[in-house]
């Protein structure tokens, strides 16, 4: 069915991620080089008890204090009560799990990220100003993942492929000066992470930015349909960050093959679609709606329902940060014997990949999104070359 408002359609509340994937290899083959404040990234057993201590500080052990990268801040582990309750739940209950059952699970925490939080506050990006966050997950392997949240409201759904090409290109300005591109941004905090694990710079291999579009709610008069035409071709302007005039003259085939995978969802409103270049995730909107019957019952309704929608969207946010992490750092490194590497950190790495994606993949938490995603972007077949040795 055609949608004949789409030029009215309008996005109330959205959050656009740009995440950046870059890998120091360093970081894996030459390990050994790492300054003393963080040896602790090169073993299995001293990793994730810099994990574990870190969580609860209650009583004195090893690590005290987290390690400290200048200018960008500390480099802490997930919480315990987030990575309990999101995306990360299966690689701390499986590890838990071993545990009671007499076996080790320990090589899972190399799944576990460290986690650096930088405020910026508020941007400007040409005339406009954007509340934003970046996080930075670094797993010990060496994949390092740049995200950078936007958050977007009242804009025309066939005005974000244009915002989101100027949010990758024009210089973005912060609170402490001209920060550059997105790109630029980004390799200069992998810059600083570098040097201060080796006390110099190394090479690093970067890879293209994976645009995430997570869509909370549109205006009231309208819902997104995922079979409308009108509405698929804004959707694929987004997700590929091009202008809706250029998509609108596209055969159907060709926008159609915009969308590499149409992932499951849990509510039937629901869309969530993958490409290599972006994603688009729309919230049903009938979970979304409020139905109170005073100001006080809409305040703690909202409130609910955007907590809901921002575990949602984390989630994902998560599982595509840990699928880009695997799957570049293979792509980079080879997991062989070599110098420099030594055994059981490679055997532990090689081990969390299979277990997490082969051996228990039926257990982790959006699995349906490993299924599809997975074969596109060729994680599937890197896997399944370890696993054959």
């Amino acid at each position: 069915m055609e949608h004949n408002g789409i030029e009215n359609m309008y996005i109330s509340e959205a959050t656009i991620s740009l995440i950046k994937p870059i890998i120091i290899p360093d970081l894996f083959l030459k390990c050994t080089e790492l300054k003393s404040d963080f040896v602790f990234m090169r073993s299995l057993e001293d990793y994730s008890q810099y994990y574990t201590d870190l969580e609860s500080r209650l009583e004195r052990k090893k690590f005290d204090n987290p390690a400290q990268i200048p200018a960008l801040g500390a480099l802490n582990p997930l919480s315990r009560k987030h990575s309990l309750h999101s995306y990360w739940r299966y690689f701390r209950l499986s590890i838990k799990k071993a545990e009671l059952e007499g076996r080790s699970a320990k090589e899972l925490y190399f799944l576990l990220p460290l986690v650096i939080r930088i405020p910026i506050g508020q941007i400007k990006i040409g005339y406009q100003f954007f509340n934003a966050k970046v996080v930075v997950y670094l797993f010990p392997f060496g994949s390092c993942l740049i995200n950078m949240d936007f958050k977007v409201e009242f804009m025309a759904l066939i005005d974000l492929g244009k915002l989101i090409r100027d949010l990758k290109g024009f210089n973005i300005k912060i609170n402490y000066g001209d920060a550059g591109t997105f790109n630029k941004l980004s390799h200069d905090i992998v810059t600083k992470i570098t040097a201060a694990l080796f006390g110099g710079q190394r090479n690093l291999s970067e890879f293209s930015t994976h645009t995430f579009i997570f869509v909370r709610k549109t205006d009231h008069d309208h819902r997104l349909f995922e079979m409308s035409s009108s509405h698929r071709k804004a959707i694929a302007a987004a997700m590929t960050s091009q202008n809706f005039a250029t998509i609108s003259v596209m055969t159907n085939k060709a926008v159609e093959d915009c969308f590499e995978a149409i992932l499951n969802t849990q509510k039937n409103g629901e869309i969530l679609m993958f490409n290599t270049l972006g994603s688009f995730f729309y919230a049903d909107p009938d979970w979304q709606t409020i139905h109170a019957k005073s100001g006080d019952e809409y305040v703690a309704q909202e409130h609910k329902l955007r907590k809901s929608a921002e575990c949602m969207r984390n989630n994902y946010q998560s599982c595509l940060n840990v699928l880009f992490a695997v799957n570049r750092f293979l792509a980079t490194c080879k997991l062989t014997e070599q110098a420099g590497v030594p055994k059981e950190r490679l055997e532990a790495i090689k081990n969390a990949f299979l277990t997490a994606f082969i051996t228990d993949s039926s257990n982790i938490y959006y699995n349906h999104a490993y299924t599809k995603i997975a074969p596109i972007i060729g994680l599937d077949k890197r896997l399944k070359k370890i696993e054959k040795g």
